[in-house]
């Protein structure tokens, strides 16, 4: 079954609908149609994601009592490393 065989009427999208259709193209618009269709979804800022890519990095680098090394290695507060490593879920910081 293809899953791209309806048209898109590009003047009939909202803004934010057309800033995704044209960042991604009409073939990857039409899958997240199909996939995500009625759904609300948030897209998280760089930032958010770069957190959260360092936070797991801090996670692997802590060898149970090097918080100053790794406040200093990533510009945090011994305070903030002992958040990261003492949390046990994926939350950013």
């Amino acid at each position: 079954m293809d899953y791209n065989d309806f048209d898109i009427e590009y003047d009939s999208l909202n803004e934010d609908q057309k800033i995704l259709y044209d960042c991604v193209g009409e073939m990857v618009f039409k899958k997240i149609i199909n996939v995500l269709g009625g759904e609300d979804i948030y897209i998280p800022l760089r930032k958010s994601l770069s957190k959260l890519s360092r936070n797991e990095q801090i996670k692997r680098d802590f060898d149970g009592g090097n918080y100053k090394e790794l406040a200093k290695k990533y510009k945090l507060t011994t305070r903030t490393i002992r958040g990261i490593v003492n949390k046990r879920d994926n939350n950013i910081k």
